[in-house]
């Protein structure tokens, strides 16, 4: 007995809860009034990016002989880039330089300095030239620095050396530019080997 008792009990249980499902699915439930808000916001956040710049790949110059006499060697560093992905409204500018440490025997320590000891002439020029923008880019309110000599600022590495200004309100994306490298070589005075010189760019 008590087993059919408990056993009708598992039915009753069963059968109450296939009719409150069943009452459950087919009675519609009530909808909440409307707010009547006819405005759906969208936001979408732009973050901040950076000031970016690329250095031109490596470039080997010409190659020239031992000579009584001085002697110009002259090549171009292709695509110096600056990105300024910052955001700001309106563009704050910015400036791009360029250092250069004296060419320097790979073996004996012979070097190229800045200004030849003898005649006082300079042996370093950089020419920064073929400025360009990239994209949506805008070369307005943007100048290429001046060809100049580069001067020694102690240690082996010249003074900074503009390449590029973006005054205020100018300069957002990619501008590029390509850089001519003149180097005066000083009659007779340097022993044949490779020498080697670095040039570190700097944006701001």
């Amino acid at each position: 007995m008590y087993l059919m008792c408990k056993y009708s009990m598992k039915l009753v249980i069963v059968f109450l809860a296939l009719i409150f499902n069943f009452w459950a699915f087919v009675l519609p439930v009530k909808a909440a009034n409307l707010n009547g808000d006819q405005n759906t916001v969208v936001v979408q956040k732009i973050k901040t990016g950076a000031l970016l710049l690329q250095a031109p790949a490596d470039v080997v110059l010409p190659e020239v002989f031992v000579s009584s006499e001085a002697q110009t060697s002259s090549t171009v560093a292709s695509d110096f880039l600056v990105e300024d992905n910052r955001g700001n409204n309106p563009p704050v500018g910015w400036s791009a330089t360029v250092t250069m440490t004296k060419l320097v025997s790979s073996s004996n320590g012979s070097e190229i300095p800045f200004v030849d000891p003898l005649t006082g002439n300079d042996n370093y020029r950089l020419i920064p030239q073929n400025m360009v923008a990239y994209k949506q880019a805008s070369t307005e309110g943007v100048s290429l620095g001046a060809a100049e000599e580069l001067q020694a600022a102690g240690n082996g590495i010249s003074l900074p050396k503009t390449v590029m200004v973006a005054s205020p309100g100018y300069g957002e994306g990619r501008l590029g530019c390509d850089i001519k490298i003149e180097i005066t070589i000083p009659a007779g005075s340097h022993a044949a080997d490779d020498y080697t010189s670095t040039m570190t760019f700097t944006v701001s």
